[in-house]
């Protein structure tokens, strides 16, 4: 049976969260995951947030970076130097390590947190770390007081996991000497799992703030695990450095400041310009395994136009106010992944609008599951479930913006836009973003931060961060996005007139890619014919 993959609306939403699969090989390390499930959030919190590393995780996209300063400095920034040389810096986790030899590190999103994971490279892996910052914790609590509360909560479940060390230590700040550093605790558990076979869940914890801790988390196979394992993880947590938070600050402030100069240059005649000048666009939607085999996913058509906001709900008036006139696009799809089993596609449509001004934006989307039953020359459709819609609304500030947000079963949920609302970037934007990026001539490399609604993790209140590296091709032939998403990460491709050429996000164990290519009707039609797949 194939794995069943789950995704939600953005580009009819086609991005992987949650992905049900055997994974190659003995589980060595899934296995791990079971028996310890660390709670990222305080262990006094009423909401239970997990977080579950995906062991098999490979992303092909990073934000993982060498770190380099100037050298002509005093002895202590020297000192700065030589460690920023010989280390790679994950600026999303403010962490900055080396590499153990035999494994990768790759920066990943994995359920709405920004992640550093660190993988053995061997086949299969024999043990994985991930690196993430927590900074909701109660006053009060120490490295101690939470790894105390853990092992109650192991002992009062009952928990066949036993305590096999547990250590302070302290991690010192980039640059620092050696008395400049964070209170950490270190400890490892042996896990029983089938048969003979142990394995470790190791858990380390740094307090890098009144209530801000960076959290590692480790889980490997027992065998052989204090004579070889154990000492390579005692100098990779040696050679950890804390980046400063005041660096981390600016490094957001300078991206922030980046997306908000971007999107001061996206007009009124910009908007306009993209309203009338682009022409429909039909993508072919697939995923693509290790060997290159593609399986069709779907398809989707874009288009653009110049429109009343009315026209979201379908509605052209016969007086319309200039002001309410709007950058409309309109999203047709269908997802026909499980037509060969079922006989079930479904029909996706979506209608984004933003006024000329940026002031107020307004979407549709309806999704329809429909059973086919055709003939050697045509097609015929019935519905079989109910359609969900939702509506989506934003207001102007008064002072602050809203967005109200409408399901087919009536609930209501209202959003306050963060103060300040810049740099704030629109979903209408986001489907078009090549266009802009040829209308305003960006001519030079960028890091931008913005906000954007992303519902897609079921914690907060749906207004999140997203980080865009804008890379111009040489002699204006079009541009790359790499983006680290509030739901995940993907690149995009777009030519020299701002037309998207590809987005490919990596499926969460990273073997297969979920692409999205604009193609020619008539070969969308040719594929689907070979698949015995009904077109309209």
């Amino acid at each position: 049976m194939r794995p069943s993959l789950r995704y939600h609306d953005d580009d009819m939403n086609l991005n992987p969260h949650d992905t049900v699969r055997r994974c190659a090989g003995p589980p060595f390390l899934g296995l791990l995951m079971m028996p310890l499930i660390w709670p990222i959030g305080s262990p006094s919190d009423s909401q239970n947030c997990f977080y579950q590393t995906a062991a098999f995780a490979h992303v092909l996209t990073t934000s993982t970076s060498q770190a380099g300063m100037a050298s002509n400095t005093p002895q202590d920034q020297l000192q700065g130097d030589l460690e920023a040389e010989t280390r790679e810096f994950s600026e999303k986790v403010g962490l900055h390590f080396i590499v153990p030899s035999g494994a990768g590190a790759r920066d990943v999103r994995q359920g709405g947190r920004d992640v550093l994971m660190m993988l053995d490279e061997a086949t299969p892996p024999k043990w994985s770390i991930t690196f993430q910052r927590l900074d909701n914790g109660q006053l009060g609590e120490t490295t101690t007081s939470r790894i105390d509360s853990l092992l109650e909560g192991l002992k009062a479940r009952n928990d066949p996991a036993t305590l096999m060390e547990r250590t302070k230590l302290k991690i010192r700040v980039m640059g620092g000497t050696e008395t400049q550093g964070f209170p950490a605790e270190l400890m490892y558990l042996n896990v029983p799992l089938d048969g003979d076979r142990v394995g470790i869940s190791g858990l380390l914890i740094i307090q890098t703030g009144l209530s801000n801790f960076l959290y590692g988390t480790l889980f490997a196979e027992g065998q052989g695990f204090e004579a070889t394992l154990k000492p390579m993880l005692n100098e990779l947590y040696a050679n950890l450095r804390i980046e400063p938070e005041d660096t981390r600050r600016e490094l957001d402030s300078k991206r922030i400041a980046s997306g908000t100069q971007l999107i001061e240059l996206i007009t009124p005649d910009v908007l306009r310009t993209i309203a009338t000048e682009t022409e429909p666009e039909i993508y072919r939607i697939y995923e693509e395994g290790q060997d290159g085999t593609p399986n069709e996913i779907g398809w989707q058509r874009l288009t653009a136009r110049l429109a009343p906001v009315e026209a979201v709900e379908g509605r052209t008036p016969s007086d319309v106010d200039p002001r309410d006139m709007g950058l409309l696009i309109t999203l047709e799809g269908e997802i026909v992944s499980g037509f060969a089993q079922s006989r079930v596609t479904t029909d996706t449509i979506r209608r984004h609008w933003i006024s000329l001004d940026r002031s107020r934006e307004r979407w549709s989307v309806q999704r329809t599951p429909r059973r086919l039953i055709s003939t050697s020359n045509r097609r015929v459709e019935s519905e079989v479930g109910n359609t969900q819609a939702e509506t989506g609304v934003r207001t102007p500030p008064q002072p602050r913006a809203t967005i109200t947000i409408i399901d087919s079963e009536g609930m209501r949920n209202t959003l306050d836009v963060p103060q300040p609302p810049v740099p704030y970037m629109t979903q209408t934007e986001l489907y078009v973003l090549g266009r802009i990026l040829k209308q305003i001539s960006l001519t030079d490399e960028v890091k931008a931060d913005w906000y954007v609604l992303d519902r897609s993790i079921p914690r907060g209140d749906g207004i999140r961060k997203r980080q865009d590296h804008i890379v111009p091709a040489d002699e204006g032939r079009g541009w790359r996005v790499s983006t680290l998403g509030p739901s995940g990460t993907f690149e995009q491709t777009f030519d020299g007139q701002g037309s998207r050429l590809f987005k490919k996000t990596p499926i969460i164990e990273g073997d297969r890619l979920l692409i999205l290519e604009k193609t020619d009707p008539n070969r969308l039609l040719e594929l689907y014919a070979e698949q015995g797949i009904p077109t309209r």
